[in-house]
């Protein structure tokens, strides 16, 4: 993110189902970590997927979770949106 130039004022949230992160911010970029239940009571309408390689076990949760929405996906290959 910091290479991209994004911070706390594009990004309002990053959901972790690690707790030992839950509360911390993100070097640099300064955005709060939450966990994925505080993130979805903000009820977003577009999630960024970073971590890709858990895209189905992530997708699992967002619809358990009832996320309607678009899930952008930026990797692996082309960048692309996923509708829920």
């Amino acid at each position: 993110m910091n290479a991209a130039e994004l911070d706390y004022t594009h990004i309002s949230v990053i959901a972790d189902n690690n707790q030992w992160k839950q509360g911390l911010f993100t070097p640099g970029s300064e955005i709060q970590i939450i966990s994925a239940i505080d993130a979805f009571n903000l009820k977003p309408d577009v999630v960024v997927l970073l971590a890709w390689n858990f895209k189905q076990e992530l997708f699992e949760q967002l619809r358990a979770l009832g996320f309607q929405g678009d899930v952008i996906v930026p990797l692996p290959g082309m960048p692309h949106i996923e509708k829920f």
